[in-house]
């Protein structure tokens, strides 16, 4: 019974992102949505869900929208912003900042400042 709903539930995931990685009638990417912070590390080492909450990190967040705008979310302030995606690669411009990600199946990968944060949809 448990290996039969572990196999349902990666069937479920597969299908799910097939899915997910198509556009839509109106062209929307599927970068489109709520992108949350899941992972983080620092030189190779993982930062905790404590360390993330300490610095802020742990309700960061971002909001794409299908007119290339963005709302970043981060230690409870939001910011609005733009952004452009080239194939895999995101710029996000908020708040004066430029932070380029890389789009990866169902991530998003910021590496800036030797530290490395994953988002989910």
């Amino acid at each position: 019974m448990k290996k039969t709903a572990i196999i349902l539930a990666l069937v479920l995931l597969i299908s799910a992102g097939l899915v997910g990685c198509k556009k839509d009638k109106n062209g929307a990417s599927d970068l489109v949505g709520t992108w949350t912070l899941t992972s983080a590390e620092m030189g190779g080492q993982a930062i905790d869900s404590a360390e993330l909450a300490m610095y802020g990190m742990d309700e960061m967040s971002a909001d794409f929208k299908s007119d290339n705008k963005v709302t970043v979310m981060s230690n409870g302030v939001s910011y609005d912003g733009t952004y452009e995606q080239k194939d895999n690669n995101v710029v996000i411009s908020a708040n004066g900042y430029d932070m380029s990600l890389v789009k990866d199946g169902n991530t998003l990968v910021l590496n800036q400042g030797g530290i490395k944060m994953v988002f989910t949809k």
